[in-house]
Formats: structure tokens, C-alpha cells, sequence
């Protein structure tokens, strides 16, 4: 009965939550219980409200998977070529656009440096939430220019990060939550 920032996102997750149950897919539980975090309520609005008119070509760089098989079930883009460094996500991702039968997203276990590798031009690119968790041999400030470096020319780069009223670095020693450290 509320109206709030976001909420097509919640019924759209559990919805697919259902989808994924009937076919006892991996991923459902999540998507019926909580589908959207918190703070997703307002960037997936955001981004949609940043896309242009119906793009060609699209880039997710490991954002949440829902935003993406929301744009391309709906056919709010044409073909999304959705990367993620974290083999375990990228199946994970794979299998649940496999279940639904999402035909225009391909799921690639690459992370944004291999941009910087090939030829590929995108209309848009997307990461949501994403650039906090980039560390190793680049920065965020390299992975940026990797993303702009693989746009068309008038492509649009559509990022978002957490804020917060002040700074504080948040470190865990020895830690590799995404399994993408060598």
C-alpha cells in the first residue's frame, strides 16, 4: 500500500524467489526472504533512472545480479555481458539466469582489469556498490578507467558507493571474502 524507493525490485526478487523454488535452483530462499539489501533500494532506481533510452550493449561489473536480470527480463536493455572475478558468484549467477531463462545476459568469470584486454565497447556500464571491494595490483581509480576506456563514445558509466557522514576504513587481515586473491 506504501510507496517507496525501490520496492519493483522487492516484488521482481520475489518473484523470481518463486520461479527459482519451482525449480529447486539454488539462490531462491534469499530472493523470497529478503530479495533487496538495504541500501540497493535506492541505488537500483537510481542506475534505472541512469540508463538511456533501450541500450545495446551493456556491462555489469559485479553489481547484485537482481538489477541486471531486472533490466534484461524487462527489456529495458538488449544484451548484458555481466562479469564477476568470484567463480563461486559467477556460477551462481550463471545457473540463476539459466533457471529463469534469461537469454540476453552471458555470465563472465573475469574481472574488470581484462577490459583493459579487449576490444569490446559497451553503451553502458554499471557497477553498483562494486569499487569499495576492488584491491590488489589496481585501485578503484584503475578500475574506473578501465570501465570509461571500454565505453563507446556518448556510452554512459553508471557507478554507485556506500557513504557515510564520516570516514572509516573497514579491514580484515588475512581475509579473501570473494575468493579472488592468487
Amino acid at each position: 500500500r506504501h510507496q517507496g524507493p525501490g520496492l519493483e525490485f522487492a516484488r521482481y526478487g520475489r518473484q523470481i524467489g518463486r520461479r527459482l523454488s519451482l525449480k529447486r535452483t539454488s539462490g531462491a530462499w534469499g530472493y523470497t526472504i529478503a530479495p533487496v539489501s538495504s541500501v540497493r533500494y535506492f541505488e537500483f532506481p537510481f542506475v534505472l533512472g541512469c540508463l538511456s533510452e533501450i541500450p545495446d550493449e551493456c556491462l555489469d561489473v559485479s553489481s547484485p545480479r537482481l538489477f541486471t536480470y531486472y533490466v534484461a527480463e524487462h527489456g529495458l536493455v538488449r544484451h548484458v555481458d555481466l562479469i564477476n572475478p568470484d567463480p563461486s558468484d559467477a556460477s551462481l549467477s550463471a545457473k540463476i539466469g539459466r533457471a529463469l531463462d534469461i537469454q540476453n545476459v552471458a555470465v563472465q568469470e573475469r574481472s574488470v582489469d581484462s577490459l583493459a584486454e579487449r576490444p569490446e565497447k559497451y553503451d553502458c556500464i554499471w557497477a553498483i556498490s562494486v569499487l569499495e571491494h576492488i584491491a590488489g595490483q589496481y585501485d578503484d581509480s584503475a578500475a574506473i578507467k578501465f570501465m570509461f576506456d571500454a565505453l563507446k563514445n556518448n556510452g554512459r558509466l553508471i557507478l554507485t558507493v556506500p557513504v557515510d557522514k564520516t570516514y572509516w576504513e573497514e579491514f580484515r587481515e588475512g581475509s579473501d571474502p570473494y575468493g579472488t586473491k592468487p
